[in-house]
């Protein structure tokens, strides 16, 4: 019979967590390889359907949950739509595809500036809205010229060398 943790010592206490995480961060690996290889599937067979999918595979998953999901998958099928689209979408069209709306749009525009793996993997998506335009604005790492979007924040380090001096 296993021991409750009042009868542990303390040292069988952070084994048992430190294996509770190390077991945590394996699956943790083993769902985003998942949701990589799908990623991959989705872009090959071009659909623009990411949330339907997503929600899909949460409810065989066991993984169901309330609100959006799909958040990799819906950026990755907006950016297919907008490049199919000679760099330029209409919010009417987004809207009427995908039932995005403006604060949904710039959450997904921002997220394709900072969660990215590498900075030079970003995609400036610029919005127009006289016109309702979103478009491709430039690619890199750098924002391109007159951006007036959302731009990460840098954090410069300090070395302790320069603060003996």
């Amino acid at each position: 019979m296993a021991k409750t943790e009042a009868e542990m010592t303390e040292q069988e206490i952070v084994e048992m967590k430190a294996d509770r995480s190390t077991k945590s961060k394996a699956s943790r690996a083993k769902r985003l390889a998942a949701i990589d290889i799908l990623v991959k599937f989705i872009e090959k067979n071009h659909t623009n359907r990411p949330a339907e999918i997503q929600a899909s595979i949460n409810r065989l998953t066991g993984n169901a949950r309330s609100g959006g999901g799909g958040g990799d998958l819906k950026r990755v099928m907006i950016l297919e739509l907008i490049q199919k689209n000679r760099g330029k979408m209409s919010e009417v069209d987004l809207f009427t595809t995908q039932k995005l709306g403006r604060m949904e749009m710039r959450a997904i525009c921002n997220d394709l500036i900072k969660k990215v793996k590498d900075p030079s993997e970003r995609v400036w998506v610029a919005f127009d809205p006289e016109n309702g335009i979103y478009s491709i604005a430039g690619k890199g790492e750098n924002p391109p010229k007159n951006w007036t979007g959302y731009v990460p924040v840098v954090v410069e380090t300090i070395d302790e060398d320069e603060d003996e001096e």
